[in-house]
């Protein structure tokens, strides 16, 4: 990717698509990177290619399903952002919009004490 530079140190950009391809495969005892996903659904939704993530996933399209349904769980406010296609191609039913931020935090909080999801910052 290209070259980007952030508080002077220079890194290698990649589209959002290949970053959550890429995590939703690490998901180990020790360490899973599901939580980076659901922060990035919830902070670029509108920008991730649908449509290039899901032929990326080919067969393997039940991870992203796992994803997209405890994000529709965690973030109720967010699903609007995501077309209907995707749920549909997913297999899973468009969710109904649900209400704001602190239903959020309160269900980031069942799964981790610790501020993990990105509204904790905001």
């Amino acid at each position: 990717g290209p070259e980007v530079a952030i508080r002077g140190e220079l890194l290698r950009a990649i589209p959002i698509e290949e970053l959550i391809w890429s995590k939703l495969y690490v998901f180990q005892r020790e360490r899973c990177d599901w939580v980076d996903v659901f922060n990035l659904m919830n902070a670029q939704t509108e920008a991730v290619r649908w449509e290039h993530l899901m032929n990326q996933m080919g067969e393997d399209i039940p991870l992203l399903t796992g994803a997209l349904a405890v994000f529709s769980w965690l973030a109720p406010d967010r699903v609007s952002s995501i077309p209907p296609r995707v749920w549909s191609r997913a297999g899973l039913r468009v969710p109904s919009v649900g209400d704001g931020g602190d239903l959020s935090l309160t269900r980031a909080n069942l799964l981790d004490s610790r501020p993990w999801f990105i509204r904790h910052t905001r």
